[in-house]
């Protein structure tokens, strides 16, 4: 299991400290508590953790009596990374969420195991538990009809269902969100990587042919909705995908199974590939192009691990994964002029020409998702990822590199 840990360059002493003064006995500052246990939760690195369960191990471990005994950052650190163990050891409730994708043709399977649970593609309607989700759903839609009405779509539709063990519904849908986020990740990359730049006629959609909704519902194992809640997508399209999607998708239906394998079986960069394909996905769902490309340059930089490194580091590792290395460092380079100024204006750029950096980023960000899943040379961390890409571009200065080590690892024997 993934330990919790503190992120360097923060000064979590001074964070505890004021959690500690926002609960002094001469009063409860609510707000100055909540301010700081916000700041408290962005000190932890918890990559590959169910974000659900760290908020609940922060708040047990904020409360926990041990923790006044000794107010300090090593022990707020082992109580939550007690309580979030003790958490996951806890026996869940069966819950399904209930959601369609817009995808064309045939499903890719009828059912496979994702993180852990069976997600299934248009399941039998015949069933009990299925008509028991489809009544479900239809009633709920009829009590918040004038919150929300489903729009009419000439997309075509795949049932999907998911089965997942959760604490709490709210914790079954962001998990069960994020698998189908994964799998609808795959998915557009097959296709999208068989789409060339073009500019788009018509009103602004989404750039991912595949995407889910209108809206989806969490149900329990009987199928009913244990909460009055639902969740739906604010700017689902009327029409999607194009005539080229169904070909495109179904061509490369073996590639959905080679990907999914690699991500399932025995890879160390698992969890930082289902990262990668949500942040790729959700960037592509975006209909307003600016906001697409910005977020998938988001998604460049967890790829090539420089969230906190300059973007000569980024552009340079991007480009490391092409043959003709020098041009794409050239287009890289060109790209981060872009994105820098698009975040000082504010993200307005038209969405004809927003289209194209998003296309062009793409060409960088999908081979390095692939690179990811299948993961050819047994990486573990995305910190071996960027010292992979930062090796040295020459093939005679990589093996002097690799010889030095080597003389290195002898020297230390010795000494």
């Amino acid at each position: 299991m993934t330990k919790i840990s503190f992120k360097k360059r923060f000064d979590v002493g001074v964070v505890i400290k004021n959690l500690e003064m926002a609960k002094m006995p001469q009063g409860y500052n609510a707000m100055a508590y909540d301010y700081w246990r916000s700041v408290l939760k962005t000190t932890l690195d918890f990559d590959g953790c169910d974000e659900f369960t760290i908020d609940y191990a922060i708040r047990k471990s904020l409360t926990d009596p041990e923790l006044y005994r000794n107010y300090c950052p090593a022990e707020f650190l082992k109580l939550v990374n007690a309580h979030y163990k003790a958490r996951i050891r806890e026996p869940t409730e069966q819950h399904y969420y209930a959601t369609n994708f817009t995808l064309p043709g045939h499903p890719p399977l009828s059912w496979t195991l994702w993180s852990g649970s069976r997600v299934e593609f248009n399941p039998s309607p015949s069933t009990r538990l299925q008509k028991a989700i489809r009544n479900a759903r239809q009633e709920l839609l009829k009590k918040n009809q004038s919150v929300y009405k489903p729009p009419s779509s000439a997309c075509s539709l795949t049932e999907v269902r998911i089965k997942l063990g959760a604490h709490t519904p709210f914790q079954a849908f962001e998990k069960a969100n994020l698998i189908a986020t994964e799998i609808r990740g795959v998915l557009n990359i097959l296709v999208n990587q068989q789409v060339n730049s073009q500019r788009s006629l018509g009103a602004p959609r989404p750039f991912n042919a595949i995407l889910d909704g209108p809206y989806m519902t969490i149900h329990d194992s009987e199928g009913a909705i244990p909460i009055n809640s639902f969740w739906w997508q604010e700017d689902w399209p009327v029409r999607n995908h194009d005539s080229g999607t169904r070909q495109r998708y179904e061509k490369h239906l073996d590639l959905f199974v080679k990907y999914r394998n690699g991500l399932l079986k025995g890879n160390k960069l698992r969890s930082e590939a289902s990262r990668s394909l949500t942040l790729y996905c959700q960037a592509l769902d975006n209909s307003k192009k600016s906001n697409a490309f910005l977020e998938l340059w988001t998604a460049l930089e967890y790829l090539t691990n420089t969230q906190s490194d300059s973007y000569e580091v980024t552009v340079r590792r991007a480009s490391r994964l092409f043959e003709n290395s020098k041009e794409m460092l050239e287009v890289a380079n060109h790209l981060r002029h872009r994105r820098n100024r698009l975040v000082h204006r504010f993200g307005k750029e038209g969405n004809g020409e927003a289209e194209i950096l998003v296309h062009q980023l793409r060409i960088f960000v999908e081979p390095l998702i692939v690179f990811y899943i299948t993961n050819p040379y047994r990486l573990v961390s995305r910190q071996e990822v960027g010292e992979f890409f930062d090796q040295p571009p020459v093939r005679d200065s990589a093996i002097r590199k690799r010889k030095i080590a080597d003389d290195w690892i002898k020297y230390c024997r010795w000494h």
